[in-house]
């Protein structure tokens, strides 16, 4: 209990020392230890106002597909009808083919757009090993 109050003691004592310090705020120091004054100019809200409002710039997203799924490719189909997604890449290994133009002509059905296709052929390696069991539909936002 002695401890805690000569803690507190010591802090006070500082607090005190601290509070009777003067410092001039429009003085800052430098590293080589000299003082430089530092001036502001005012911030019109305006300008404030401007530097918060969100910037929408874009971006893409990946869906990957081991089957035929309607409930997912639904919510790709509402998001390109309501213009939240600009345009989709359908991407596939060859051996998925037959998915790949299921989920093609699925989506250009529903949304009437022009959907790319790409084969995609990698081959695994000792350092990198594919799943080649997907179609991955690439989104790309506005």
């Amino acid at each position: 209990m002695k401890s805690i109050v000569l803690i507190g003691g010591v802090l006070a004592m500082g607090l005190i020392g601290c509070s009777t310090a003067t410092f001039d705020c429009n003085k800052v120091p430098t590293a080589s230890g000299c003082n430089q004054v530092v001036e502001s100019n005012p911030v019109s809200e305006s300008e404030t106002m401007a530097e918060n409002k969100p910037t929408l710039v874009g971006g893409w997203a990946p869906a990957f597909f081991s089957g035929f799924d309607t409930k997912k490719l639904d919510s790709i189909v509402d998001g390109m009808n309501q213009n939240r997604i600009k345009h989709v890449v359908v991407t596939y290994p060859p051996q998925m083919q037959t998915l790949a133009n299921k989920i093609h002509d699925y989506l250009h059905t529903k949304t009437k757009q022009q959907i790319p296709m790409e084969i995609i052929k990698l081959q695994n390696t000792e350092q990198v090993s594919y799943n080649m069991e997907q179609v991955i539909v690439t989104l790309y936002f506005r």
